[in-house]
């Protein structure tokens, strides 16, 4: 990739970050973020939330980005970030747990599609046993 294609992966990425951060109830902005099956998968996960009056609210504290491995059309790029997300009432807006402050490790795998680059799966990374 050139340092222009970085820049521009870096950037979607980070505007993908903040599209899914910010997704409560109305989960129209998810398709600029993601594709494909991960895309059909978070919004049935939406669906089945709303039903059951529960909102993931999704906070990640100083996401890093390296970029992997490249292909025309296709990347993988390590995210790591503190994740600060927890669960809330749909109706009351009250908190139904704590933040985990886990630091999280993903490997997230994005495609061009539209003109900007969207994640197209997420793996987490696997606990080395100890």
């Amino acid at each position: 990739m050139t340092k222009k294609q970085q820049k521009a992966l870096i950037n979607d990425l980070k505007e993908n970050v903040k599209i899914i951060n910010g997704v409560r109830e109305d989960t129209s902005t998810l398709s600029k973020a993601l594709t494909g099956a991960l895309l059909e998968s978070t919004l049935k996960q939406h669906s089945e939330d709303a039903a059951n009056d529960i909102i993931r609210v999704r906070k990640y504290s100083s996401p890093k980005f390296e970029i992997g491995n490249y292909v025309p059309g296709t990347v993988g790029v390590t995210m790591k970030f503190t994740d600060k997300g927890y669960l809330m009432n749909s109706d009351t807006k009250e908190k139904l747990d704590k933040p985990k402050n886990d630091k999280t490790t993903l490997l997230l795998a994005l495609m061009e599609e539209d003109d900007r680059w969207k994640i197209f799966e997420i793996l987490q990374e696997i606990p080395k046993e100890e």
